[in-house]
């Protein structure tokens, strides 16, 4: 067995631990056993055995796995789809290491490091990542803070940066999958005290994203944050930390989803309502309906509200007992409406991001519609009768 072997057979794993396991392999080559060698298959499944114990021991290392699947065990095709790369990138002192990223379906889940040795007062922050060369349609950070906001980078005081963010299309597990971003650390060229924002815990954050700056940016939309804060005189560029990294086919097939299988399209008499997606991952849950109204909607009062019941309405999704399934989502969920157009025939887009996972995706869901409001929080829902649509679910 050679050493190369063991190290691109498991994940990282602390040196100690390395060490012990390649001095095990080392034993049994070398011992002494007459009249039988140590077989293939006995190392082959000491490897294997191995590769179950630093699959292990990196989710338990892992603060992405913790997250999503709230401190419980998390599935071991979520396992599989974690990498832990230790990638980083250096200048002028400060350097940006991706610790982790889980790629699961259309939804990136990341973190990264920001140090410094220098002595200088920097702020720092991340840019949206690229996937094949396409932006991320959005996300958000659970830790850490993007471009519009920077956090006070000081010497030996690593920064961490927590992000999930949403592709605009699912990725070909066939194909490796190309992951480009970019850190920044400014040195400030203004008093930060007038932008100090209280938006991550235990972070000293500063919102320098001004309407200056969104002017400038809507002018130009090709120029990064960071040179519009230059131009405007908030800060100049310390140190610019672009990073790729290659997603291998063979990490992506660990990937576990689920399709609509059957019927999709339910028609009702004042709209249409079709299932676009509702795909259990691995790690991660993505649903979505459209609802095509047959009638045009009501009107928006003056503040905004609307009670037409097609868009004042929201979807229960339910396990084949009834019970929500987002209740068994551990890392939480969120969701919304979103009104593509004010025509007749214009669909409401309903959408759900879920993270963590039950170990098995239910063989069907229920979508019942219901009117929410915020008087009804931890209530149970009102189902609208005779709405519900349930769809078979396939892997």
């Amino acid at each position: 067995m050679k050493r190369v072997t063991l190290s691109k057979a498991c994940p990282p794993m602390p040196q100690a631990f390395h060490d012990r396991i390649t001095a095990t392999l080392e034993r049994l080559e070398e011992r002494e056993m007459p009249k039988r060698k140590v077989s293939a298959l006995l190392i082959a499944a000491l490897i294997g055995a191995l590769l179950l114990a630093g699959l292990a021991y990196a989710a338990t290392q892992s603060g992405i796995l913790r997250e999503l699947f709230g401190g419980k065990a998390p599935s071991e095709a979520a396992q599989q789809l974690l990498v832990q790369p230790g990638k980083s990138a250096e200048q002028n002192g400060v350097r940006l290491t991706v610790d982790e990223y889980l790629l699961d379906g259309n939804l990136l889940h990341m973190t990264c490091t920001f140090t410094s040795t220098s002595d200088e007062p920097l702020i720092c922050g991340m840019d949206w990542p690229k996937v094949n060369g396409v932006p991320v349609a959005g996300g958000t950070f659970t830790r850490g803070v993007g471009m519009d906001a920077l956090v006070a980078l000081k010497k030996n005081a690593p920064v961490t940066v927590r992000m999930s963010a949403i592709l605009r299309e699912d990725v070909d597990a066939s194909r490796p999958v190309s992951i480009s971003l970019a850190g920044y650390a400014l040195a400030p060229l203004i008093d930060l005290a007038h932008f100090k924002e209280d938006l991550s815990p235990g972070m000293d954050v500063y919102s320098l994203w001004t309407d200056e700056a969104s002017t400038l940016f809507v002018k130009d939309e090709s120029q990064t944050q960071a040179e519009i804060y230059e131009k405007l005189g908030y800060a100049s560029t310390a140190a610019a930390l672009p990073l790729e990294i290659s997603v291998s086919a063979e990490t992506l097939k660990a990937a576990v989803h689920t399709v609509v299988d059957g019927k999709d399209t339910f028609d009702f008499p004042e709209y249409t309502l079709k299932v676009v997606r509702a795909d259990f991952g691995a790690a991660s849950t993505m649903v979505e309906l459209h609802l095509y109204p047959k009638r045009p909607f009501k009107e928006y009062d003056e503040d905004m509200n609307n009670d037409d019941p097609l868009i004042d309405r929201a979807y229960a999704l339910l396990a084949p007992d009834g019970k929500e399934l987002t209740a068994a989502l551990t890392g939480g969920w969120d969701g919304g409406v979103m009104q593509a157009g004010e025509e007749n025939g214009e669909p409401l887009h309903y959408c759900w991001k879920g993270d963590g996972n039950p170990v098995d995706a239910p063989e069907t869901v229920t979508f019942a519609p219901y009117v929410w409001s915020t008087d009804d929080w931890g209530k149970p829902h009102d189902y609208l009768p005779g709405e519900a649509v349930t769809v078979a679910l396939k892997k």
